[in-house]
């Protein structure tokens, strides 16, 4: 009998004078959040899954159950797991930015008004911040539509 050192493997044996790895046992991963995606540091090795723990450890942010590989929804608030601040919700390890488009306004041309839509400038705000974004034109006078609108994230 021999032990190889991994708490997951039944029935190790000698062969050759080298201990070989037994059946293994599947590796559990703690979900605190219990949004079906665990912890990778947090482990437990069982025929089946104990309470709390899942087969996929995928999550980056065990404490929020916000924070997940299939997060669709957009955040104007950051979270905190501890490592700072963070607005990588779907933890894909890049923020995404809801609204991109920018150089939003009006161009009069004769007597039509063409219209921009997106943030001013040729910047959209980072995460969390606000910005101006036109929404469309008063062709009357031709001027902008604007409303004040806070960068969501994901």
């Amino acid at each position: 009998a021999c032990d190889d050192g991994n708490p997951c493997t039944t029935g190790d044996h000698c062969s050759g004078g080298a201990c070989l790895a037994g059946a293994g046992l599947p590796i559990w991963f703690r979900d605190d959040d219990d949004d079906t995606y665990g912890d990778a540091a947090v482990t437990v090795c069982a025929a089946s899954a104990p309470s709390g723990y899942v087969a996929n450890d995928d999550d980056c942010c065990d404490g929020d159950s916000r924070v997940r590989p299939d997060q669709t929804a957009w955040f104007n608030e950051a979270y905190d797991c501890g490592a700072g601040p963070s607005f990588d919700y779907d933890c894909n390890a890049t923020e995404e930015h809801r609204w991109t488009a920018t150089g939003g306004g009006c161009r009069s041309s004769g007597t039509s008004c063409t219209s921009t839509v997106g943030f001013e400038g040729s910047a959209a705000p980072a995460c969390g911040a606000s910005g101006t974004w036109v929404a469309g034109c008063d062709f009357l006078f031709c001027s902008p539509t604007t409303e004040s609108r806070t960068q969501e994230c994901r």
